[in-house]
């Protein structure tokens, strides 16, 4: 296995497999590539896949966050003003990290974030994930990432949310 930059010509892989992981058919996602296809082409975005035997197996991307984009945006209005002071200066947006279910348990997820993160320049990173994905919370806090906000929504139909937050450096 090894560890490559994605690039734009990654985007339907990526995508693919973050149907997989999260255990939703693609075709009914189809909008979540749109999506990913935007991320691929923010300032500062960074991106690692995993390969073995020339599959995508895992990946992880994330970008510079600023104002005017959607989800800095949400997260700056549910962010009590002093909070949003201190994390939202142009943080690295950890976005997205996916293994293939066959990886899961073998380290994967955690090697893609410490090798994502260790290259950045940006002083915090921040992150949402699902506040019932218990695998994924115990991966952040075990590499230092600190819950900010709890339970909160981003759109109003949307899943609970913890919004966390990891000083880089």
């Amino acid at each position: 296995m090894h560890f490559e930059p994605l690039g734009e010509r990654d985007v339907e892989a990526v995508f693919r497999l973050w149907a997989r992981a999260h255990g939703v058919p693609a075709e009914r996602m189809r909008q979540r590539l749109e999506i990913m296809a935007r991320h691929f082409g923010y300032p500062g975005f960074a991106g690692l896949g995993a390969w073995h035997e020339g599959r995508l197996v895992g990946f992880v991307y994330g970008f510079t966050g600023m104002p005017g984009q959607w989800w800095y945006e949400r997260v700056r209005a549910l962010m009590p003003p002093e909070m949003a002071r201190e994390w939202l200066g142009r943080p690295f947006e950890f976005t997205e990290l996916a293994v293939d279910p066959a990886q899961w348990g073998r380290g994967l997820g955690g090697r893609l974030h410490d090798a994502i993160l260790e290259r950045r320049g940006e002083p915090r990173a921040l992150l949402t994930v699902n506040a019932d994905n218990e695998r994924a919370q115990a991966l952040y806090r075990g590499r230092g990432w600190t819950r900010l906000l709890e339970d909160v929504h981003l759109v109003e139909a949307g899943p609970l949310l913890w919004v966390m937050g990891k000083r880089l450096g």
